[in-house]
């Protein structure tokens, strides 16, 4: 992979980081597919051997879990008895598109700290 084809993947990487954090709805798929775009990334720069502070960077990058958004408290969980479940099934799909906006953005300035240390 050679470095003009590198910065073509982050730019890309990037763009498709922008269209996840501004959607509403955030689709579990569409996380999954960023997610392993971002993997194959990783994987490809660290066949470059690169140097140590961007290596430190590409060991900081992990993989996003989309089966593991934060539980929900026993308050919410009583506000759900009391509401029938509708209270609850809300709060997990809202904290489910906060969990995944927050690693998405994440892995975003991950990727652009390598992209600023790579052109430097």
């Amino acid at each position: 992979m050679t470095m003009d084809e590198l910065f073509r993947e982050l730019k890309d990487l990037d763009f498709k980081a922008n269209k996840l954090l501004k959607s509403k709805f955030l689709d579990a798929e569409a996380v999954r597919i960023y997610n392993s775009q971002s993997l194959n990334l990783k994987v490809s720069l660290m066949e470059l051997a690169p140097q140590d502070e961007v290596s430190n960077h590409l060991n900081e990058i992990s993989e996003i879990d989309i089966d593991g958004p934060p539980p929900i408290s026993d308050l919410a969980k009583f506000f759900g008895i009391i509401t029938f479940g509708i209270y609850t099934s809300n709060l997990k799909r809202y904290k489910k598109q906060k969990y995944f906006k927050k690693l998405v953005s994440r892995t975003k300035n991950q990727w652009i700290t390598i992209e600023f240390l790579l052109k430097a």
